[in-house]
């Protein structure tokens, strides 16, 4: 998954593909798919341990959760405490130093 935080500039698996081109470095990455939250299981998980569609899954976004707290609104219970949320949400600008 990208990190990076710059759009579409790089792939969102380059940071996977990146250990092809040092085999030098004798690294073994492991990668897990992406996970999500699943409103049948109620639970996070992944494509692998979960057998329902995509109408089931919530992606976890750090951009939606930051944009639904500049909006003043409180995000779900699977992504954040409501006791969490409150906090933060008493905050005019929480992500601004």
């Amino acid at each position: 998954r990208d990190h990076a935080g710059v759009g579409t500039f790089y792939d969102p698996f380059a940071a996977q593909k990146i250990f092809d081109d040092y085999p030098e470095l004798e690294i073994i990455p492991v990668f897990f798919p992406a996970f999500f939250y699943c409103r049948k299981c109620l639970t996070y998980t992944n494509p692998k341990a979960c057998p329902h569609g995509d109408d089931a899954k919530e992606q976890i976004s750090g951009t939606k959760l930051r944009q639904m707290i500049d909006e003043g609104k409180s995000p779900s219970e699977f992504i954040l405490r409501p006791e969490v949320s409150k906090v933060i949400l008493e905050y005019p600008h929480p992500f601004v130093d």
